[in-house]
């Protein structure tokens, strides 16, 4: 059997086009969002708020924030202290009568340096409870700024996706009819290896449009801390 070294370049490229010019695998409704679909992009923030771990950091700032404030409120009562005496007459008089008097007694004490810091001390916590909470809102902001772009981007990349893969049909298309044209002599051979060379590239093309999907994929699903076929 003659050799025939076109043939079989034919057969490989187009045998490497068909198994590449398949549907990649995608998220169902991923296939379906649009880049200013606000409902989704809201669900996903929602979604990045009950998972994220650096909002339950925030989170757990607030709790110790207002647990401090609560604490400081509190220390009023290092600032006053009361003392309750009690003794019977016959101690002051020296007598073992009876019917003695009794006697007692409340003292009060003001700590006069605590009187004045124990506000200062609850301002002061009062504020760090405000920092934590606006630092909470600054998270949620940033959250939903940097979702829109990561959803952006996987959305731009499936389109990218779905456009190197038409490319590569056509590309197979075309190689099929300059090859049958070829044989038949109406094509040059400049032609023919220029057609299995657009596939060649149609199919690194596409290979690399897969790559940056898949990439802004996990991208997106390491802000969520979940992954995007879990969404419903």
């Amino acid at each position: 059997m003659k050799f025939n070294p076109m043939k079989i370049a034919f057969i490989l490229i187009l045998a490497a086009g068909s198994i590449y010019s398949q549907g990649f695998s995608q998220v169902s409704w991923v296939q379906t969002a649009g880049m200013n679909d606000t409902l989704m992009i809201k669900k996903l923030v929602n979604i990045a708020i009950n998972n994220n771990p650096s909002v339950k950091i925030f989170n757990n700032n607030i709790d110790i924030a207002e647990s401090d404030l609560t604490i400081k409120k509190l220390s009023w009562l290092n600032a006053v202290s009361l003392s309750y005496n009690y003794y019977p007459g016959f101690i002051n008089s020296g007598t073992s009568s009876s019917n003695g008097d009794l006697k007692a007694g409340i003292g009060l004490s003001v700590n006069l340096g605590a009187l004045f810091q124990v506000p200062l001390e609850i301002s002061k916590a009062g504020e760090n409870v405000k920092i934590q909470k606006n630092s909470l809102e600054a998270e949620k902001l940033w959250l939903y700024e940097e979702i829109t772009k990561r959803l952006t981007a996987l959305i731009t990349g499936r389109e990218m996706v779905t456009q190197k893969l038409n490319k590569l049909d056509n590309s197979e298309n075309t190689l099929v009819l300059v090859k049958y044209r070829f044989e038949k002599g109406e094509e040059t051979l400049t032609n023919y290896n220029g057609a299995m060379n657009e596939v060649s590239e149609s199919i690194m093309e596409k290979i690399k449009a897969e790559a940056e999907y898949y990439n802004s994929k996990a991208s997106l699903e390491a802000i969520l801390g979940t992954s995007l076929e879990s969404i419903r």
